[in-house]
């Protein structure tokens, strides 16, 4: 195929599972009009993309043998749940801005209600991966829980000191966005029955590309809406640890062998860019 040809295929495919995560979350939200569901509701509903649900489903159609190998239900599960876990971070994202006296912001967000609205979205990702119809369900729901849990850390920690250098911005995340970016990678690669080397690498694909995908937004983003775009951090060098990022994911995606489509996920890797 050409880039052109990939580029299509894969906004199409994006497409359609975009459309799938939604109606799951609409599911999931129905009827719950208390202030804290909806406030987890609105986070989600404000994310521009999809983009950890299609890295998933992208690894999945990576390394699938056929287009369906795996059940569309499962693939959308995941995806969601992977969803959820990222608007747990957006909010508690958030929440740190809102609780820190470091620094002017813009964000009148209520403690208590943030930090309700963040259990049930962490509560809603083990909601949605528990629906799995895959023989995988319980290394799915391990690996969900595995990537919950050092959210949770991170956050504790951030709590008592907000990352500030340049490298503590780089390891937070990791710890976040990283961590996401590998988990979604993995689930894909769990419900299309990689091995375990294969899971590695492609583990490592998500985990570097989201990264890069990350710090690129820090540079990017309303200094008074985040937690990490502090003045110790230089834009350009940020950039220049994005780009390093970007090449690591695609050299992690060289290293796979030729039985696994290497460009549905250049793609995912390429709107890191």
């Amino acid at each position: 195929m050409t880039d052109t040809t990939d580029a299509i295929d894969a906004a199409g495919r994006s497409s359609d599972l975009d459309s799938a995560v939604e109606s799951r979350f609409r599911s999931l939200f129905a009827g719950l009009d208390e202030s804290a569901a909806a406030t987890a509701r609105e986070v989600v509903e404000a994310s521009e993309t999809r983009w950890y649900a299609d890295l998933l489903s992208d690894t999945v159609d990576a390394v699938a043998e056929t287009d369906d190998a795996v059940d569309a239900r499962s693939v959308h599960a995941a995806g969601s749940a992977v969803e959820l876990l990222w608007g747990y971070y957006r909010l508690r994202d958030r929440l740190l801005v809102r609780l820190s006296d470091a620094r002017a912001h813009s964000l009148t967000m209520d403690s208590t209600t943030a930090l309700l609205a963040g259990d049930y979205l962490h509560a809603a990702a083990y909601s949605s991966i528990s629906s799995v119809p895959s023989s995988h369900l319980g290394a799915c729901v391990e690996r969900l829980n595995e990537s919950a849990r050092g959210l949770v850390g991170t956050f504790r920690s951030a709590e008592r000191a907000s990352p500030r250098t340049e490298a503590e911005v780089v390891s937070y995340c990791e710890d976040t966005a990283g961590r996401l970016g590998e988990t979604a990678s993995v689930l894909g690669s769990l419900l299309a029955d990689a091995d375990e080397a294969q899971r590695r690498l492609l583990g490592r694909v998500g985990r570097e590309a989201s990264v890069a995908r990350q710090l690129r937004r820090i540079c990017e983003s309303d200094p008074a809406a985040t937690a990490i775009s502090p003045p110790e951090c230089d834009e350009s060098r940020l950039r220049e640890r994005a780009a390093r990022r970007r090449e690591d994911a695609l050299a992690a995606l060289r290293a796979l062998p030729g039985s696994v489509d290497r460009s549905v996920l250049r793609a995912s890797v390429g709107r890191t860019a």
